[in-house]
């Protein structure tokens, strides 16, 4: 989304946007490339590769953005420059760099690795842009606010981008407006808008249909109906829960999800089926949490009157820049499916609990080579850009995208270590004095003190 709307305030401005491909990106005068997940790092290197770009012509200029670009050093061998953070505030001074009336580095927030320090930006309002996406079918997503009020220890957005609200008013003239009889009114925290209601009603005014589901677990009450809901409930207990910022009790979350299950849905009938986000890996958990959670599970099973698929999309703990969690070990070789209570055969020991609830998933933790590659885009420095390309690029290194054996995934920390990447630097706690990879992004608009609300999780994950 974050390039859609830098393309469409391009295009106000009377410059030319147009998608690039492997066979045409080199023939542009300049590239904008948005990196969202850890992955989208691995697929720079091999665009510019595969899209035969000599980035030492700067024909084209490479410019990236978005979250995972904001560990620069992991990127620096494939492209000219970086943004750092949300462009709306300064989209002339961009503007007049592509039009070659100011240089590159005079634009605030742009890197462009010999810097000393950049600072991070943010915008002050959003921009009313709406954005159709053609899925299945045509889909309008309009942005109704930006960053989050929460601030979740894990969270990148809610810690950088402070919270804005697009005005009620423009975004029902938007919801009106706009030809697609399908949206998707979308935000970090959707249900914390001020105009929430009112604008879910407008929606049914309009005679359209809301396909946005994210939706915050203690926002839920505030629905009146929705087609599908997903929320993030992160921690397997509510110890984990409140270490992380997110502290729903047990209570809470079984009357939410039987709440989200009594929804009714646009078409008529109620919810059937949901998704819950949860985080493996958190620093210190433990077998207790995970049977906490079942034992919650059981009790929203018993308390059901119909039955429901719940899906549960597990992710694996990353300890991400800019967020209090940035110094926190990771755990790339610890059985979490055995904890959670899959055997081998992928099935729950668990699941025969519930007559009502039927357990299904959607993706999982990655096997352990592929949180190692996962913590190298984003927690390594200038020396593994060299390595990440090595293993976007070379044919030879494909295989152990595909290598699941915890031996294999030893083997490639060992040449790691080699390369002078060490496992304590990759995966431990980082030492507060030892300077992150992205120490010289200066952050203004982050107000609390990331270091003491790490060293407040380590309290809180004792129960202290």
């Amino acid at each position: 989304m974050g390039l859609s709307i830098l393309t469409a305030l391009l295009k106000e401005r009377g410059l030319k946007c147009n998608d690039a491909t492997e066979e045409s990106a080199r023939y542009f005068d300049v590239l904008l490339i948005t990196l969202y997940w850890w992955k989208d790092v691995y697929s720079l290197h091999k665009f510019i590769q595969k899209a035969k770009i000599n980035l030492q012509k700067r024909k084209p200029l490479v410019i990236c953005g978005g979250i995972s670009a904001l560990n620069p050093c992991v990127i620096k061998d494939a492209c000219h420059y970086v943004f750092i953070g949300d462009i709306e505030d300064r989209i002339d001074e961009f503007t007049a760099a592509i039009q070659g009336k100011t240089e590159w580095e005079e634009v605030p927030g742009i890197y462009d690795f010999k810097k000393q320090s950049v600072t991070l930006q943010t915008a002050s309002k959003i921009c009313p842009i709406v954005h159709t996406e053609n899925r299945q079918k045509a889909v309008s997503r309009i942005e109704i606010a930006r960053g989050c009020t929460n601030q979740c220890r894990f969270c990148v957005i809610g810690n950088y981008k402070p919270y804005v609200e697009q005005p009620f008013e423009v975004i029902k003239k938007l919801i009106h407006s706009d030809t697609q009889k399908t949206l998707g009114l979308f935000a970090p925290n959707r249900g914390g808008h001020s105009r929430f209601s009112d604008i879910e009603d407008e929606v049914v005014k309009a005679g359209k249909k809301n396909i946005a589901c994210d939706i915050r677990l203690d926002a839920i009450p505030k629905v009146k109906h929705a087609a599908a809901i997903t929320c993030g409930i992160e921690g397997y207990s509510e110890r984990l829960r409140t270490a992380v910022g997110k502290a729903y009790t047990r209570s809470d979350v079984i009357s939410n999800l039987l709440a989200a299950f009594n929804l009714p849905k646009p078409g008529g009938g109620t919810i059937t089926s949901l998704i819950v986000y949860l985080i493996d890996g958190l620093p210190a958990v433990k077998k207790e949490d995970y049977a906490e959670w079942w034992d919650t599970i059981a009790e929203v099973n018993e308390k059901l009157t119909k039955k429901v698929t719940l899906f549960i999309s597990r992710s694996w703990f990353t300890p991400y820049y800019l967020t209090p969690m940035q110094w926190a070990p990771c755990d790339v070789y610890r059985d979490f499916n055995a904890e959670y209570g899959r055997s081998p055969n992928n099935k729950l020991h668990a699941e025969k609990r519930y007559d009502k609830i039927t357990i299904a998933h959607r993706g999982g933790t990655p096997y352990t080579v592929r949180r190692i590659f996962q913590i190298l885009a984003v927690r390594g420095d200038e020396t593994a850009a060299p390595i990440i390309k090595a293993l976007a690029c070379s044919r030879k290194n494909q295989r152990l995208w595909t290598d699941k054996s915890l031996y294999g995934a030893k083997n490639f920390m060992k040449a790691l270590d080699s390369k002078g990447i060490k496992e304590n630097t990759l995966c431990g706690e980082w030492p507060r004095k030892k300077p992150l990879p992205w120490h010289f992004i200066e952050t203004p608009t982050i107000k609390n003190d990331l270091y003491s609300d790490w060293e407040k999780y380590k309290r809180l994950k004792e129960g202290k």
